[in-house]
């Protein structure tokens, strides 16, 4: 037992002193790819080996690390033993000028704070034991001595009250600084540093030399998302679509003047194919039937975010198309703090011919929506997300746009138009029983009026619908559509016009519903 003591004992100590004569380095990042959720950092920096093994701290490195993914490259006659990874607690994330000198204005103003508190006190205290000495007195005074008192009271508890009431109006002004500053702090993300990741890395090396490390790694800590811009100046114009990278990053370390790329790819994406198990069927049973721990799988499972891109006309973006995913190699170099704040960065733009025209859909808005088509669209490279609306040379407002579309076409919407009208209304809705049959049968009536109150002629469509049975014993029947495109499959009603300026057309949508007379119809 002795022997087994002093051996870890020995072995403690071993580590200890080797841990003491490690070298450390803080490597400087190079380069950054960034995924949906997620980032590849690398980090290199040159160490001066000697002969025989070497152990290098490379400290400094980003905060959320899948260990895991560590990989550490040496350029040069020597190779890597060992590699293992450390969290410093007594070391934290280095912080930016800005956040230390804030850090300095509330200390200086906590300090004022607290002198200042403790001066209202004094003051206060004051006051109270003037007025104590002045009730004490009364009782052995002359009128005289009391005049005396009660003037020197006045003099002096005016001047005691003037100073405490300035010096609240000061507390109150430090006390909002502070809040302030508490607010600039939090925006910086410098009120709790977080300890520092390290690797141990063990290299071996023939003789002494000077070579470069480099280490990368995966971190959870940096994401992007695709922000859109939309641009158009009117009618018959092209439209400009702008896809910008939102890029954030919490890794605790400044990213300045590094190779910056942008990746389509979502690490946390299940990479396992799915499975298909045996598809039973029987008759339904009394009882819940389970659900297969396989099929609740497949339903959480997320849908591929990514895809490769089409053409890129932002002239600092390079673009390399993969199996997997699209990566957008940013050339303008531009810092990115560890704030967890957006910093937006244009990484595709392409210019689209389209056609213009006003959609309405009555039934939910009188007001039409201009509206542009893109015609032979390829979805390759952009994605889902939010988008600002730019029109004649004027902010619209904002959208959302899923550019993943199957279709050969894609259709954007750019906003309101209250100079296209469409009011919709039920003339006639009348309820006729049938004696020998027992059903019933409703009969509807709508009137459409659509409305160009422009100066110009305007392509419009109309949109509307009928019931969709989802039973044989009910029957829906169209009479009457002025005309329309009608779908049986999904009862939309669709009129494409052509209005002339201060035009009005009045389009009608007949239809009835028969269904058995004892039956309750749900969703008419």
């Amino acid at each position: 037992m002795k022997k087994f003591s002093f051996l870890w004992l020995f072995v403690l100590l071993a580590t200890v002193t080797m841990a003491q004569d490690a070298k450390h380095i803080s490597p400087a990042v190079k380069s950054a790819t960034v995924f949906l959720n997620g980032a590849i950092l690398t980090q290199s920096a040159t160490v001066n080996l000697r002969k025989g093994n070497n152990e290098i701290i490379l400290t400094n490195l980003a905060s959320g690390i899948d260990e895991n993914t560590i990989k550490v490259k040496v350029n040069g006659k020597a190779f890597v033993v060992s590699i293992n990874k450390m969290l410093n607690h007594i070391v934290k994330n280095r912080e930016s000028k800005e956040a230390l000198a804030l850090k300095d204005s509330l200390k200086f103003y906590e300090k004022k704070r607290t002198d200042l508190n403790a001066e209202i006190n004094v003051l206060r205290q004051k006051l109270t034991l003037l007025n104590n000495l002045l009730q004490k007195g009364n009782g052995s005074l002359t009128l005289t001595q009391v005049k005396k008192s009660l003037q020197f009271f006045n003099k002096e508890s005016v001047k005691l009250n003037y100073k405490i009431e300035n010096d609240k109006q000061l507390f109150n002004k430090i006390m909002e600084r502070i809040s302030d500053i508490k607010k600039q702090l939090s925006e910086l993300n410098s009120l709790k540093p977080k300890p520092v990741n390290e690797v141990g890395v063990v290299i071996n090396s023939q003789k002494n030399r000077s070579v470069e490390v480099t280490v990368s790694y995966f971190t959870r800590s940096a994401s992007w998302r695709a922000f859109y811009n939309i641009y158009s100046n009117g009618f018959g114009s092209p439209v400009v679509l702008t896809m910008n990278a939102n890029v954030k990053q919490q890794t605790g370390i400044e990213w300045k003047d590094i190779s910056l790329t942008i990746s389509t790819r979502n690490p946390y994406l299940n990479n396992n194919k799915p499975k298909l198990n045996p598809w039973f069927i029987d008759f339904r049973q009394n009882y819940p039937v389970r659900m297969y721990k396989s099929e609740r799988a497949r339903k959480r499972r997320d849908k591929l975010a990514a895809s490769p891109p089409g053409n890129n006309a932002t002239f600092f973006v390079s673009e390399k198309i993969k199996d997997l995913s699209v990566e957008y190699n940013v050339k303008l170099n531009f810092p990115i703090p560890p704030d967890g704040k957006g910093r937006l960065v244009e990484i595709k733009k392409q210019t689209f011919n389209a056609d213009y025209y006003y959609s309405l859909v009555p039934k939910y808005s009188s007001n039409g929506f201009l509206v542009c088509k893109i015609k032979s669209w390829k979805p390759t490279g952009w994605l889902p997300g939010n988008a600002n609306i730019y029109y004649e040379n004027s902010y619209v407002g904002k959208t959302y746009i899923n550019p993943q579309t199957t279709g050969k076409e894609f259709t954007l919407s750019l906003g309101q138009d209250v100079s296209i009208k469409a009011q919709r209304k039920l003339v006639k809705d009348f309820k006729e029983g049938k004696f020998l049959s027992g059903d019933v049968k409703r009969i509807f009536n709508y009137e459409i009026i659509v409305k160009n109150n422009k100066q110009k002629s305007c392509n419009v469509t109309v949109e509307d619908q009928v019931p969709v049975s989802k039973d044989e014993k009910i029957k829906v029947e169209v009479t009457e559509t002025s005309g329309a495109a009608y779908s049986e499959k999904n009862g939309k009603v669709v009129w494409k016009l052509k209005l002339k300026p201060g035009e009005k057309k009045i389009l009608k949508l007949n239809f009835t519903v028969t269904y058995p007379g004892d039956k309750e119809i749900s969703g008419l």
